[in-house]
């Protein structure tokens, strides 16, 4: 079987000590490759730096909604350069966050323009989260694909860990941009987030694990790790009526055209 987790945290403290066990434990249960996106400068070089170390590692660079207290206008120069490194696929993890610090809305938005921007300048795609906020977020990335170069037909992002319903996943599919499913989807209460798959079937649809957060049923609560994408990836079988090596086939081209790794591989 062959699987993509398109968005796990690998630096975070977590994993520091037994990385290679973690990376090893993906590889033997099929994940053979994980997109690691960096939420501000610091964890953005980390990214980079595992990039680097590990053949079935990716970066995304950028600076994550909750963390804009870290960024300073100066720092753009730095993840321009950060963004042109080879292993780096995509600007994320950016977006809008009202659940957590809805007070700092403005410099979000200030913040979040000026990722899109980098992304426009340097042609790569992002990766997008959204808390109490996607309404404004599909608002804000619509503008940003109607004002730039890119076609809408080209995909041009991922709404990680996607938090609307079925309609709202519909239309931003229309618009080229895919929609990351994880743990959440297996929890027995998670009616909406089932729907969408249902809705959606396989069309854009990438798994993630979000690692360390949202493990999957049954390790809900328990420190996530990119080995459980196989567990998502059953659930979203089951609830397409498919097999797994299907939703596997599936779902790792959608992020492999996404992020374009055929052309880093």
């Amino acid at each position: 079987m062959f699987f993509i987790d398109t968005h796990c945290h690998l630096y975070f403290e977590a994993f520091r000590q037994n990385i290679n066990q973690f990376v090893d434990r993906a590889l033997e249960n099929g994940v053979k490759y994980i997109i690691v996106p960096g939420v501000d400068l610091q964890s953005s070089e980390e990214a980079v730096s595992l990039a680097s170390g590990f053949d079935c590692i990716y970066a995304a660079i950028g600076v994550h909604p909750t963390e804009i207290d870290e960024y300073q206008d100066q720092q753009y120069s730095l993840f321009e350069r950060l963004a042109k490194e080879k292993k780096v696929v995509a600007i994320g993890e950016i977006g809008l966050d009202f659940y957590h610090h809805p007070e700092t809305k403005n410099k979000q938005l200030e913040i979040l323009d000026s990722m899109l921007d980098l992304a426009d300048k340097i042609d790569k795609p992002v990766i997008l989260h959204s808390r109490k906020s996607l309404d404004l977020l599909m608002e804000k990335v619509y503008g940003w694909m109607s004002s730039s170069k890119k076609t809408m037909e080209k995909k041009q992002g991922v709404f990680h860990s996607f938090e609307g319903n079925p309609d709202q996943a519909i239309e931003l599919r229309k618009h080229g941009m895919c929609i990351g499913i994880g743990g959440p989807v297996t929890f027995r209460n998670a009616n909406e987030k089932q729907s969408v798959v249902k809705r959606l079937g396989l069309d854009g649809l990438v798994l993630e694990t979000d690692s360390p957060y949202l493990s999957p049923q049954p390790f809900r609560g328990q420190t996530n790790e990119p080995s459980r994408i196989p567990i998502i990836a059953q659930k979203v079988a089951d609830l397409l009526e498919l097999t797994i090596e299907e939703v596997g086939i599936e779902t790792s081209t959608n992020a492999q055209l996404l992020f374009r790794l055929e052309k880093n591989l």
